[in-house]
């Protein structure tokens, strides 16, 4: 009788001893090992070879418990159902708070109205294809009917294409009126810090030349239009800074835009520096490096007047 000796396996037995029985909480992976580092030597310091064989055998013995739970398919996949976690694990933060509703959702909530899901592609009779329900693009465009059926009773002339194009602006600056209405809503109630919003801000108003010298002028630039403060509650001033903002962020610096009666002109605007053209003309040129040539062999010192009082009145101050 002949014996065959297997080869020897370069991987551990997943069968794992322990003196004490661990803790484990499976639904938050979690195991306790209560055993020793060492048998009989307390203070040896253990290895990094030691600490990971101790780190793979408390992992191994983690999962031989996990796979002895109740296990689901799910895609052609076994899994483990973890149990419902039985150790307080402390956070990092706090848990976040809920997204307060708004006024709409509260309204819904209250009658019971629920949000039905429309598709985003709708079947345009007039071109018979499939085209977005909403945007660029969109099938069923009632902006772009080339005619439209007055009614008998109406003024004929009234402009029914004018009044789609008018309604459709109303519709979309009334919800973004309501959005903001909402952020301020909720800045209000979170107790947002609004104390950048009333500090003045003399050079700005010097630079820009809106605002009297006893108004308080409100940094534009603290915080979006809109967010956290009221149209009724802002300043005259306020307005007049945030209608320079966004006049001047037109390509002109806002040079050709419409003026309000009474609205002041803009002290400072923009100025372009011009470059001279790398290639010139041959006289252009030669007049150029003359005048340089005459600075240079000109028996007389050019003197800069700004420099030569600096000069003086640091010679004044060492004597």
């Amino acid at each position: 009788m002949t014996t065959v000796q297997l080869p020897k396996s370069n991987y551990k037995s997943t069968l794992v001893e322990k003196t004490i029985e661990p803790f484990i909480d499976a639904g938050n992976l979690l195991i306790i090992d209560k055993d020793p580092l060492f048998e009989n030597e307390i203070n040896k310091i253990p290895d990094e070879e030691h600490l990971l064989n101790l780190a793979r055998d408390n992992t191994q013995f983690l999962f031989n418990h996990i796979w002895e739970l109740e296990k689901v398919t799910v895609d052609q996949a076994i899994c483990a159902k973890l149990p419902t976690c039985t150790y307080v694990l402390p956070r990092e933060k706090p848990l976040p708070k809920a997204k307060e509703m708004t006024k709409w959702e509260k309204f819904a909530k209250e009658k019971g109205i629920v949000k039905v899901k429309k598709d985003k592609k709708i079947f345009c009779t007039d071109s018979d294809t499939w085209k977005p329900t909403y945007g660029y693009k969109r099938g069923n465009d009632d902006t772009k009917d080339w005619l439209i059926e007055v009614p008998g009773n109406a003024d004929p002339n009234r402009d029914f294409f004018e009044e789609r194009v008018v309604a459709k602006k109303d519709r979309v600056a009334k919800n973004e009126f309501q959005r903001l209405k909402n952020l301020a809503h909720f800045a209000k109630k979170n107790k947002v810090d609004d104390g950048n919003l009333k500090q003045s801000s003399a050079p700005a108003q010097k630079k820009s030349g809106l605002g009297g010298k006893r108004n308080k002028v409100v940094d534009p630039n603290a915080k979006p239009i809109g967010l956290g403060i009221d149209n009724k509650t802002r300043s005259k001033t306020e307005l007049g800074h945030q209608i320079y903002n966004a006049k001047h962020s037109t390509a002109s610096l806002g040079k050709f835009q419409d003026k309000i009666k009474g609205e002041k002109t803009p002290k400072k605007l923009g100025v372009k520096r011009k470059f001279e053209h790398n290639f010139m003309g041959k006289e252009k040129e030669t007049e150029r490096m003359m005048k340089i040539f005459d600075t240079i062999n000109s028996k007389k010192a050019k003197v800069t007047n700004s420099r030569l009082g600096s000069s003086l009145a640091k010679g004044a101050a060492a004597k």
